[in-house]
């Protein structure tokens, strides 16, 4: 009777491993859960192939070209990380620069859509989109079907420097690339990818440590990204439909394995790129900063170089950007907000300022500025109706109602979360004399809602988003720290 069972047990093993698959994904969130694709786009962890679906029309895919692509795979960690990663960024703008004549920019995000902190659905394992460094590109459908007059053109340049970048994987039109069998296959997961395309970073790319961040030219040199350095090389974790929740022993549900231990969340600052592969920039600028020509912005944000942009009736002005409804933000500097322009007596565009942050002293650290309430400017964007604090010339010829000197923020969060009296807080932020492993929630800076957090080494760490219940989540971890 013994080999009975023993054959039984491969019949099984084999079963449940012909559902291990690689992140099915893809259309996520940058800051609102209520994106139209949220709920039909998800791998829920038990999909299986459907042979009935017909491959005769899809993306077909250069061999020759990814043939010659050398990325390694990265798979996914234990725990969301705190939002894009700088590589994943500057990818998404340089593809809406190249390519914003084939991307539907109605979608929120202006088409690309980067982080998502959740797991794969009826899986333990964390979608790529919960560190930040996958991105949905979204092509216009004609006809409720893929455009690959549009689609085409960017899948087929990312396949072509997938080394240059560091792409794992890409997914577009019922056909799926990655760089552990470095070929193309039909895609026959539900859904069939015909709006977007997905595609991943391995953690080289992530971080801006390969030859298209530093100087490489696409589309010419095939050279093998480096290997990534913050995080071993590993596969993704296989699915486990069971259950999805983490181990809540000791309230410590993201304690990192020990192969972990390196990883880039361990560490506030290991997201930041290897200043010695990156283009040097003055450390004091960032867009919102103050300036008094254009010189004094010696920086470049995606290849742009920013504008100084005086308000009328001021001498001095900000380092900025035209935007619609986001801004991209950077490790160590203010976070940044796309403002209505009218507001400082400018044309109807958006302008990207730096919010009132601990980074420039709720703007007291910038001699001659100080803390404005202005409006989100939405444009196309699709972004969430907002207003908040952030950092102009005081002195415009008296039409300042500000006074030049900047109050502190106030703790609430004026409206942005539900609940108004949550703190307004991020990742990596300080919790000096709270107890280990203590909970709460807050209102996130970053993502516009309310999120889960527990204090470990000396900083709140960001669990998730949209906690069930934050009357239980306070002190000890409670499921109320789940998301809903």
């Amino acid at each position: 009777m013994n080999w009975i069972y023993r054959l039984v047990i491969i019949v099984v093993f084999f079963g449940c491993a012909s559902d291990w698959q690689l992140e099915d994904t893809a259309t996520d969130l940058l800051s609102d859960p209520t994106h139209p694709h949220w709920t039909h786009d998800l791998d829920d962890g038990t999909q299986k192939n459907n042979n009935s679906i017909d491959c005769s029309s899809r993306w077909i895919v250069d061999e020759h070209a990814a043939r010659a692509q050398r990325v390694s795979f990265n798979g996914v960690g234990d725990r969301c990380l705190d939002g894009p990663q700088d590589g994943a960024r500057t990818l998404g703008d340089s593809i809406r620069t190249r390519f914003g004549q084939h991307i539907n920019q109605r979608i929120l995000g202006r088409g690309v859509q980067i982080f998502n902190c959740r797991k794969v659905q009826g899986s333990r394992s964390l979608s790529i989109h919960a560190e930040g460094r996958a991105l949905d590109i979204f092509i216009p459908t004609r006809g409720g079907k893929a455009d690959n007059s549009k689609g085409d053109v960017i899948a087929n340049w990312l396949i072509k420097n997938a080394s240059q970048i560091g792409i794992q994987q890409i997914i577009w039109d019922r056909t799926i690339w990655n760089s552990r069998e470095n070929q193309a296959s039909c895609y026959k997961k539900r859904h069939p990818h015909h709006d977007h395309i997905h595609l991943e970073l391995n953690w080289a790319g992530a971080q801006k440590q390969t030859p298209f961040f530093y100087g490489g030219h696409d589309n010419q040199s095939r050279i093998p990204a480096p290997a990534p350095q913050a995080r071993p090389d590993e596969p993704a974790p296989n699915p486990d439909p069971v259950d999805d929740r983490p181990p809540v022993s000791g309230a410590q549900p993201s304690q990192p394995a020990a192969s972990d231990s390196n990883g880039p969340d361990s560490n506030p600052d290991a997201n930041e790129p290897d200043p010695s592969r990156q283009p040097q920039m003055d450390a004091a600028d960032w867009l919102g900063s103050p300036c008094l020509a254009d010189s004094d912005c010696g920086f470049t944000v995606s290849g742009l170089t920013p504008s100084c942009v005086k308000p009328i009736g001021s001498q001095l002005g900000m380092c900025t950007l035209s935007c619609d409804g986001l801004c991209p933000d950077r490790n160590g500097f203010p976070m940044t907000f796309c403002t209505e322009a009218t507001d400082l007596g400018l044309p109807g565009i958006g302008l990207c300022l730096a919010q009132a942050d601990t980074e420039n002293g709720q703007c007291n650290d910038w001699i001659g500025f100080a803390i404005e309430s202005h409006q989100r400017f939405i444009g196309q964007s699709q972004a969430n109706a907002r207003t908040t604090g952030v950092c102009v010339p005081y002195d415009r010829d008296g039409s300042n109602a500000g006074d030049g000197h900047s109050e502190p923020a106030l703790d609430d969060n004026n409206g942005m979360c539900a609940e108004p009296a949550l703190p307004m807080t991020r990742h990596g932020e300080s919790c000096d004399g709270v107890i280990e492993n203590t909970w709460r929630c807050g209102c996130s800076r970053r993502f516009e809602t309310t999120i889960s957090q527990f204090c470990r080494e000396g900083i709140w760490q960001t669990y998730d988003l949209n906690p069930r219940d934050c009357s239980r989540c306070s002190g000890d971890y409670s499921s109320g720290c789940e998301p809903r």
